[in-house]
């Protein structure tokens, strides 16, 4: 029944140094897949890169094409929405130059809350399969979004979506209040075979002493990690050692890394 997967992404396809859901999910995919890049804002150009209309195309595969999007315009020089609609119609013809003109009959779209935005293009494109993602308490990372704003755009993908789905039973009971709709639970998964087969060598130290205590963390560090919470496991319990493995990719953090990578019982 579903032939195409069309992603709304959270971040751009090549971005380093960590995974996201929309990404993972659309390579997951077994069909035809288009994932769509968030748009960059014609403000904050610094050299004029992109393009106002059209939509650049680039195969990643056989079956896999990344869209860069035209920068996106302000409302306040588009008061009539014209230009978001001449670029909305030209995705619709390139979706339609790929997949078809029943496109929207065979296609699943995919967005997360984290753009929430997003809701403008889809409902104009009018697709029959929405799948909207709640992956993150959102409002709650340190970004200064509206709130107001946000949670009405989530409203505008949940009254378009057949499904509303979130990572958590905590989460599920946010969005339901916010939305006033069901979402189904769907946590998130773990290549368990990938973690839990052992290496032949044992990394120089990570090697067991005694009745050393080790809690390890793998992932990107970043500035959602609580890391006030890790200083004060290894300050308040001598006998745990904290292995942290990852790339560092946000320079906010460094300073809040500093005095963790200063206590012997932390190996980073």
């Amino acid at each position: 029944m579903f032939k195409n997967w069309l992603s709304f992404g959270m971040s751009a396809y090549h971005t380093p140094g960590f995974q996201d859901t929309s990404r993972l999910m659309t390579r997951g995919f077994k069909g035809e897949v288009i994932y769509v890049e968030p748009s960059r804002s014609l403000f904050h150009e610094k050299k004029f890169k992109g393009t106002l209309w059209g939509w650049k195309s680039c195969k990643m595969g056989e079956h896999n094409t990344v869209l860069t999007p035209p920068l996106s315009i302000p409302k306040k020089l588009d008061i009539l929405s014209t230009a978001v609609k001449r670029q909305i119609k030209n995705l619709d013809d390139e979706l339609s130059h790929h997949w078809g003109h029943e496109w929207r009959n065979e296609t699943v779209v995919y967005v997360t809350n984290w753009t929430p935005y997003q809701y403008r293009i889809i409902e104009r494109l009018n697709p029959q399969y929405v799948i909207f993602d709640c992956v993150d308490d959102v409002l709650s990372f340190p970004y200064g979004w509206n709130r107001e704003e946000v949670v009405t755009a989530w409203r505008r993908l949940a009254e378009l979506s057949s499904t509303v789905l979130a990572v958590s039973p905590t989460l599920r009971n946010q969005m339901e209040e916010l939305l006033n709709r069901p979402v189904v639970v769907l946590p998130n998964g773990v290549d368990a075979e990938l973690f839990m087969s052992p290496s032949s060598e044992v990394p120089t130290g990570l090697e067991h002493n005694g009745n050393q205590i080790r809690v390890g963390f793998a992932g990107t560090l970043n500035h959602w990690i609580d890391f006030e919470a890790m200083l004060s496991i290894v300050d308040t319990f001598p006998e745990v050692t904290l292995f942290l493995f990852g790339k560092e990719v946000r320079w906010q953090v460094i300073d809040t890394l500093n005095p963790i990578d200063g206590f012997s019982s932390t190996k980073m």
